[in-house]
């Protein structure tokens, strides 16, 4: 197998751990809804924007998990896209086993967004705003994010709490065409998360947890997250902090800043 220099990684800024993470006691997605007058504490969702196939290619996804307490909007439109079909000339989008995945949308109108379905999904080249709004306090366990274009700004994605106050952040570095990221971020506390893409991507598995006592991980189910379970490993012992847990990516003691390439691989 091949082996390469990951040109970015992804660093976890001022994130707070104010209450502790938490994970599915049976992974059941029944349980959670954070519109219940008692909310499961503990209960996880896998947003997979498929919901076993009752989400359309092309749905505009804003009241996609309204039921449950989520709501879901964009600075343009927030757009469910096949990535077994890729359309709009998008074929770095194309993955195995993911299903639809989250986008902003480039072309649209009024009546398609009204009509909540668009004729052909495509990622807006310049990128753009994805916000996710709780009906109540969640942890955030973890996300997956892909195609994050090379010689690109990192995407950012920001947390908040119910104050509005921003609680902690992670920037998620270039890492070319076809390529998928699987952040663990173990947040809890949060009431609205932020993705801004700066260029053409997507996103998909945001896993959330209603707030409760259980340590964080992952492990909530999805289209093949690919979420580890537990904390992030440490840093391979040169104080950098934690290289975090990417799928397919190894932390080396490059003995450099955080971030720098002599610190991640990718196998």
């Amino acid at each position: 197998m091949s082996t390469s220099v990951l040109r970015g990684c992804v660093a976890l800024v001022a994130l707070s751990f104010g209450v502790a993470g938490c994970t599915a006691a049976d992974g059941s997605d029944s349980k959670f809804n954070l519109l219940q007058d008692d909310v499961t504490p503990g209960a996880c969702k896998v947003l997979d924007f498929d919901e076993g196939g009752t989400i359309a290619a092309g749905e505009v996804v804003n009241e996609a998990y309204a039921d449950i307490g989520v709501a879901i909007s964009s600075n343009r439109a927030a757009v469910a896209f096949d990535s077994n079909n890729p359309t709009g000339e998008d074929f770095d989008l194309a993955f195995d086993g993911l299903g639809n995945l989250l986008i902003v949308q480039e072309d649209f109108s009024t009546a398609e967004v009204e009509a909540g379905l668009v004729s052909e999904p495509d990622d807006n080249g310049s990128g753009g705003r994805l916000d996710f709004d709780f009906a109540s306090e969640v942890c955030v366990n973890g996300l997956t994010v892909l195609d994050v274009d090379d010689d690109e700004d990192p995407v950012q994605v920001r947390f908040y709490g119910p104050d509005g106050t921003e609680i902690g952040s992670t920037g998620v570095f270039p890492t070319g065409n076809n390529t998928r990221q699987d952040i663990v971020t173990s947040i809890c506390g949060v009431t609205r998360m932020e993705v801004e893409l700066n260029s053409s991507g997507a996103i998909d598995n945001v896993e959330v947890c209603s707030s409760g006592d259980n340590p964080p991980g992952g492990g909530g189910g999805g289209d093949d997250p690919g979420t580890p379970e537990g904390d992030p490993p440490d840093d391979g012992g040169d104080g950098d902090g934690p290289c975090f847990d990417i799928e397919n990516v190894v932390c080396e003691d490059g003995g450099s800043e955080p971030g720098n390439e002599d610190d991640y691989v990718v196998q």
